[in-house]
């Protein structure tokens, strides 16, 4: 099976080596080194946002990578499963995500899915892949009145 052509963009929101091309060709803004292969020591998760409303009008951005054991992004892929362990969280899928090479949603140690919730609290988010270290992600969902956040 062949999926559909992938642009400058991946479906998850995360940049293609033809964007940064694009970015400095026109732009003049250089492209990144290349990461490269190494020993993967941890996972990393990190979001754009960690405060989100539960009107279901927005969503996190979550992003997750393979690291070393200097902390540095390498290109390793491998299976890594996002989990909601505790609150109201859901990704598209439900309470767990998994990001492969076989699915491609994993490229170059990095992946990347929306969070949303429709209920206001804290949520634990976990990331693990076999033999690293796992992180954890805290996100605070907060209910909207009237379009804005309540304190």
């Amino acid at each position: 099976m062949e999926y559909g052509y992938l642009g400058m963009i991946d479906y998850y929101r995360l940049p293609l080596n033809l964007w940064y091309w694009y970015r400095e060709t026109l732009l003049g803004i250089k492209h990144p080194e290349p990461v490269k292969e190494g020993i993967p020591y941890a996972v990393r998760i990190t979001a754009d946002r960690t405060c989100i409303g539960t009107d279901g009008t927005e969503d996190a951005f979550i992003m997750v990578e393979i690291l070393n054991q200097d902390g540095n992004r390498i290109a390793n892929t491998m299976e890594v499963e996002l989990e909601v362990v505790s609150g109201g969280a859901v990704f598209p899928t439900g309470k767990r995500f998994v990001l492969s090479p076989e699915k491609r949603n994993f490229y170059e140690g990095l992946g990347a899915i929306e969070l949303r919730s429709y209920y206001a609290g804290e949520n634990r988010i976990t990331a693990k892949a076999e033999g690293l270290i796992m992180e954890n992600l805290l996100s605070m969902q907060q209910e909207r009145s009237g379009g804005r956040i309540k304190s």
